[in-house]
């Protein structure tokens, strides 16, 4: 078990629970200036990405996941298809995140 942040490649900006939204399913998901809160901080666990801040699982939503994009939410820990991922170590972290169901994410 690892415990990490997820920095966009494209700007630098951090994956982050919303903060009204903590302890909810459904909850949003945005990227963000890097503060180190933590709700910035996740950690990767048999196969599924937790949320430090309430111990939710990235989920990709419902039916959208077996369609194509789908959004991206957090949700309670159940291991359904769509809350597992793929994660791609690197020397310096998590380098690449891939629902394991769906093909592509929005802004894939």
């Amino acid at each position: 078990m690892s415990s990490n942040k997820f920095v966009s490649v494209a700007n630098g900006r951090c994956l982050e629970l919303h903060e009204p939204d903590i302890g909810f399913n459904g909850a949003r998901l945005q990227t963000v200036r890097c503060d180190g809160g933590q709700n910035q901080g996740w950690r990767f666990e048999r196969g599924q990405i937790v949320s430090l801040a309430d111990g939710r699982c990235l989920d990709a939503f419902g039916t959208e996941a077996e369609r194509g994009p789908a959004h991206v939410q957090s949700w309670d820990c159940d291991s359904r298809r769509v809350e597992r991922w793929a994660v791609a170590h690197r020397d310096l972290g998590f380098e690449l995140v891939r629902a394991l169901l769906a093909s592509r994410l929005v802004g894939d």
